[in-house]
């Protein structure tokens, strides 16, 4: 579990185009989750910012679901894409 939360937060944050896709998926499908904007990584020597992190992931989940979801199949998801640059 912790790989792949770890791998999921990676994939997120290694490309800015990503991180405000997931933004956008935020702002379209949870406008009233305002506070939550990304996902946070892991610590290696914080085992309380771990918690922090699983917390996030766990808040966030079904939305990173939805936003990788739309990533695969644009044309399923066109609420996403309106207005969104390609």
């Amino acid at each position: 579990m912790i790989d792949v939360v770890n791998a999921v937060y990676l994939f997120f944050q290694h490309s800015p185009k990503r991180q405000r896709f997931l933004e956008r998926v935020l702002a379209v499908s949870a406008p009233d989750m305002k506070k939550k904007q990304k996902l946070t990584g892991l610590c290696k020597t914080r085992w309380v910012e771990r918690h922090t992190c699983y917390e996030t992931f766990y808040e966030m989940y079904t939305l990173i679901c939805e936003c990788l979801e739309a990533i695969l199949a644009p044309h399923d998801y066109p609420e996403m894409y309106t207005g969104w640059p390609n």
